[in-house]
């Protein structure tokens, strides 16, 4: 579904049949994500990170169909997809590589979870307050910027030197 949406995306069709296609693939996500749910996950950090991206994801979709209907921006869709549904799943992926891959257990670092809930916060920043700040927005998309740029950088001080060690466990890889 998600590729049919990105067809009728590029072939400029109705935007009546965008707004369809994006809220049945929220739709599905959005039931696929349900399924996935465990409250578990809330004690593992980055079990909840790609929950939290994959939820942002949902909620791209659903602004985009919001969007097609004439609602909102359609910039601001891109904005959830990107910095929060994108940038929080692409950094679960490197604290559970780097730590798996190094022989170290799951257990992110402080600075990581910390990484996460600032994803989430310049996600937020980046969509939430234009709608109801448009004259602040320039100030709000380098607060944002500022704020995703610091998350990958306590990720870099973190994963760095870890990845460029080598295995603390002694196997090879």
């Amino acid at each position: 579904m998600s590729i049919a949406l990105i067809f009728e995306e590029v072939l400029n069709l109705p935007p009546e049949l965008l707004v369809i296609l994006a809220g049945l693939v929220m739709i599905f996500h959005a039931l696929r994500l349900i399924g996935w749910h465990d409250s578990r996950i809330w004690e593992t950090p980055l079990l909840w990170a790609h929950h939290l991206g994959y939820d942002l994801l949902v909620v791209g979709y659903g602004l985009t169909a919001q969007a097609k209907f004439g609602g909102i921006l359609t910039f601001l869709a891109t904005h959830v997809f990107t910095t929060g549904g994108i940038g929080i799943v692409t950094l679960g992926m490197i604290a559970r590589i780097s730590l798996g891959h190094s022989g170290l257990p799951l257990q992110p670092p402080l600075l990581t979870i910390l990484a996460f809930v600032l994803l989430n916060v310049s996600s937020l920043l980046r969509v939430a307050p234009p709608l109801f700040f448009p004259s602040a927005y320039g100030t709000l998309i380098l607060l944002s910027g500022s704020v995703w740029i610091l998350a990958f950088a306590f990720s870099l001080w973190n994963y760095f030197p870890i990845l460029a060690a080598p295995r603390f466990d002694g196997r090879p890889g």
